[in-house]
Parts: structure tokens; C-alpha cells; sequence
């Protein structure tokens, strides 16, 4: 059956690479009648096929001496190598095409002898050189093979392909992978840039596959297009903003890339203009922005779906604009504004929100994180508002639009002012959590000022007219009996 699978393979693979002189025809696949004397076998003239080979230097002793000369293709299946050289192959000087499947093929070492075949062709097929059953085509590794023309990778996972492969003392005309899997990255946009010339072909079915990922598997590249996925890739880099770094770093279950943009750091006053254009995450913390209306009005946010503003200086929302860009989608809705310059929100907005996706049956979770910003507890009508939307999101079970919903504190983030305003947001609740704080803490009743001094005035009043009433009824009483006269001496 072995035999079989070969003799297909070798006419399969031949039409490609094979030169004039070695035409595979259907003749060809007529199995030689020579007797095989050890682990390979003369299947044609030109061709061995050999089965579970550890040295290259197994092959000749397994052939008739006489057919030497003619051996041009060398087919090897089951094979494990941990180290191949040329040099185990100098007793078949005309050799130029070799065929592992199902191998181990590791290091090539650099041939010491003269006179070894010169090697123009390679095949592996579902290969590897790792024990984790992966293969890597690096500069290093292929030392010992130089002069080659065509590398043919079939059906392998190809964790590293080296672009200095290519570029060797005499550069590749044909780097083919079919099937198999590649690592989608950045470091391999290069194949993209060399299939326009024609030097690399990738089939169709050709897949992606990362050997690690900090992301969960649900977001994978792996089983998605190779040629597809470094498309996204490609995109991601050459539309990133100016002082960000952009990467794709899996697949969403909706099939659109699950991409970022990170401009952290580095002294951003304003939102990016552009984004590519699957950007679903932006982080911009630890900046200089002060206005983020960009974000809910520019069409090149509306992918998004998680933005991260934190260490910034926002001091304003707009809450029309703020509740139009999330409403139709507030339940996968992500915005940290913390520890910005905030000092109220427009809780109105945040409500609407909230009764849009309760109406929807939408459950909307961490739809905004607003901790770390200097509250003012002293605008008693914004904290009185804000806590009972707060009370009234408990009683919905809904509580979860808020991230750390306890955390949001008075005064908290003084440090994010500037003098003036430090010293105007001086309070006495300064990180009292206003959200769960008994609202006659933080605005009691309204007490005067002049309540004592008001008591005693009356007091004074009442006195002065009893005083008042009583002279004028003494007054009376004395004119009466005709002693008004004794009473004023």
C-alpha cells in the first residue's frame, strides 16, 4: 500500500517541478520487477521509494549499484532525521529532487564532501521538526541544501518560514504551500508582498493557526484563511494612525476580525480622524485628550466596541451625542472614563440608555466605568439625580452598566486639576462613595443662618408688646378713676 501511495504522490508532485529529462508519463508508474534488498526500493528507473529510514545513508546499499547514475528523485515515507546531509547521498550523483512524507526532516548539515548531488528540488509533505509536530523553514535549517529552486510544502503546520529562505546565495524561483497551516502575524506580511511576484504560491485551503495566544481560543485565527486573515492584517498596518500600533488578534463569531488600535502613552490631545476600518478596540489611555465628541459623531467608530480614555483629561460629555452613538448598541458597549476631570454626567442620557435596553430585553453590562474622577457632592441636585438612577437600577437588577459602581467617589481625582480647581474642589465628603451614602449626608436640610438671632427678636417683640398692652390698659384704668394724673407724677 505504501508503494502505492508513493508511485501517486511522485506523478502527483512531478508535473510541477519535474525538468524535461524526467517527464513523469503514465508509463512511469509502472512498478519496477528488481527485487528491493533493504528499506528502499527501485520503482522505476529514476525513482526510489524508501519506508522508516534514519540515515540518508540507507538508500544506495538498498538499490542495485548499477542503477545509481540514474536515480534523479528520492521518495521517502516514515521517515525521522535528526540530522540530514548531502554527504549520505554522493553515491547518487544525479539526484535533484527530494520527497519526504510524513517525516521528521530536522537540520540540514553542510556537506564536507565533494561531488554530492545537487539538490533542486524539496517536497515535504505533512513534515515537522519539533515534537510538537511543527515545522519551521528557517535560513539555519536549510544551510546544508543550497543551490535549491523549488521548495514544496504540503499539508504541514509551518510555525516559522524565514524570509531570508528566499533570499539564500542563489534565491528561490518557487516557494508553493498547499494545505497546512501557517502562523497569521505581522512578521509573515511579507508573503503577500512576494505573491504578487509570483515567487510564493498559497493555495486556498491553506489555514491560519498561532501556537499561543493570550486570547481565549474563541477568538482564534485558527481554521480561518491564511490568505484571508493576513488581508485583515495587511489592512490593520497600512491604515493604523500616526503614534499607534495596530494588530488583528483573532476572529469574532459574526466572522469580522477582532482588531485594536493602542495609542497609549504618547501624549495624544485628540482623537485619531482615521481607524482601520474593523477596529473594534481603542485604547488611548494616559494622554492629553480633552474632547471626545469625535468619537460619537466620526464614522470610523462606530466598529467599535470596547474604548479605554482612562488617565485623560475629559472634563465634558455631550449627553445628546453620547446617547446616540450607544443606543442601538449599548449592550456590547464598553467606555472607560476614569480617573478623568469629570465633575458631573448627564445621567438623563445614561436613563434613556437604560430604558431603551430594558424595553429591547437587553441586559447591558459595563457600559461605562466613571470611578476616579472629582465629583462634585456639593451640586446636590446632579448627586440626588444620579443616586436614585443608581436606586433605580438595583431595583431593575442592572446595577452591572456601571463598572466598580461603588468606587465612584466624591472629589476623588483632585490630583487631575490644576491649582485653582483643587482648591475650589476642596469638600468635606472628598472620597465619600456618594452612589451608596445616605443622601442626608451628603445635602442635608437646608438650616438659617439667623435662627437664634430670629428667636430672640420675637422673644423681644412679644416682650415690647405685652409692655405696650399693659401700659395702655393702666393708662386706662387710671383716667377712669381720675388718677391718670397721680400715675404720670
Amino acid at each position: 500500500m505504501w508503494l502505492q501511495r508513493w508511485l501517486t504522490l511522485c506523478a502527483l508532485t512531478s508535473a510541477t517541478w519535474a525538468r524535461a529529462e524526467t517527464t513523469v508519463t503514465e508509463d512511469d508508474l509502472l512498478v519496477s520487477t528488481m527485487t528491493a534488498v533493504g528499506p528502499c526500493q527501485l520503482v522505476e528507473s529514476t525513482r526510489v521509494a524508501c519506508e522508516g529510514l534514519l540515515a540518508l545513508d540507507e538508500v544506495a546499499p538498498s538499490i542495485p549499484e548499477e542503477a545509481w547514475p540514474d536515480v534523479t528523485t528520492l521518495a521517502i515515507e516514515n521517515g525521522r532525521f535528526l540530522t540530514l546531509t548531502l554527504d549520505d547521498l554522493l553515491d547518487l550523483p544525479y539526484l535533484h529532487t527530494l520527497i519526504f512524507n510524513h517525516s521528521q526532516v530536522s537540520r540540514w548539515a553542510v556537506p564536507t564532501r565533494k561531488g554530492v548531488p545537487s539538490i533542486s528540488h524539496l517536497v515535504l509533505r505533512e513534515c515537522w521538526d519539533a515534537e510538537d509536530q511543527t515545522l519551521s523553514l528557517t535560513r539555519k535549517m536549510m544551510l546544508g541544501l543550497k543551490g535549491l529552486e523549488e521548495i514544496h510544502i504540503l499539508d504541514s503546520l509551518l510555525l516559522n518560514l524565514e524570509f531570508s529562505v528566499l533570499e539564500a546565495e542563489k534565491p528561490l524561483q518557487l516557494l508553493r504551500i498547499e494545505g497546512g497551516s501557517l502562523v497569521c502575524k505581522n512578521g509573515n506580511l511579507w508573503i503577500l508582498f512576494w505573491l504578487v511576484s509570483g515567487q510564493i504560491s498559497v493555495s486556498e485551503d491553506t489555514t491560519c493557526f498561532r501556537d499561543t495566544t493570550s486570547l481565549v481560543f474563541y477568538f482564534s485565527f485558527n481554521g480561518h484563511p491564511f490568505l484571508h486573515i493576513m488581508g485583515y492584517l495587511k489592512e490593520a498596518v497600512r491604515d493604523c494612525p500616526r503614534l499607534c500600533s495596530c494588530e488583528v488578534r483573532g476572529m469574532k463569531p459574526t466572522g469580522k476580525p477582532l482588531q485594536y488600535a493602542a495609542c497609549e502613552g504618547r501624549g495624544v490631545t485628540s482623537l485619531p480622524l482615521t481607524l482601520p476600518r474593523f477596529t473594534s478596540q481603542l485604547y488611548l489611555t494616559n494622554n492629553k485628550i480633552t474632547d471626545i465628541d469625535t468619537l460619537f459623531t466620526n464614522e470610523n467608530y462606530r466598529n467599535l466596541d470596547h474604548v479605554n480614555l482612562k488617565n485623560n483629561k475629559i472634563s465634558y460629555i455631550d449627553g445628546d451625542l453620547f446617547y446616540n452613538y450607544v443606543k442601538n448598541r449599548s449592550h456590547n458597549m464598553h467606555i472607560n472614563l476614569s480617573n478623568n476631570r469629570l465633575r458631573t454626567v448627564p445621567i438623563w442620557a445614561l436613563r434613556k440608555v437604560h430604558e431603551d435596553g430594558r424595553d429591547s430585553n437587553l441586559t447591558i453590562y459595563n457600559l461605562i466605568e466613571l470611578r476616579g474622577n472629582p465629583w462634585d457632592c456639593r451640586n446636590c441636585s446632579f448627586v440626588g439625580e444620579f443616586r436614585d438612577f443608581y436606586q433605580e437600577l438595583l431595583r431593575h437588577e442592572a446595577v452591572n452598566i456601571f463598572t466598580h459602581a461603588t468606587e465612584i467617589r466624591c472629589g476623588a481625582r483632585d490630583t487631575a486639576l490644576d491649582e485653582q480647581e483643587e482648591e475650589d474642589a476642596e469638600d468635606s465628603h472628598a472620597g465619600m462613595s456618594f452612589l451608596v451614602t445616605s443622601p442626608e449626608v451628603l445635602c442635608p436640610p437646608e438650616t438659617s443662618p439667623f435662627l437664634l438671632k430670629d428667636a430672640i427678636y420675637t422673644i423681644l417683640a412679644v416682650a415690647l408688646l405685652g409692655f405696650v398692652v399693659g401700659l395702655s390698659y393702666a393708662v386706662h384704668v387710671t383716667k377712669k378713676r381720675g388718677q391718670l394724673f397721680q400715675l404720670l407724677q
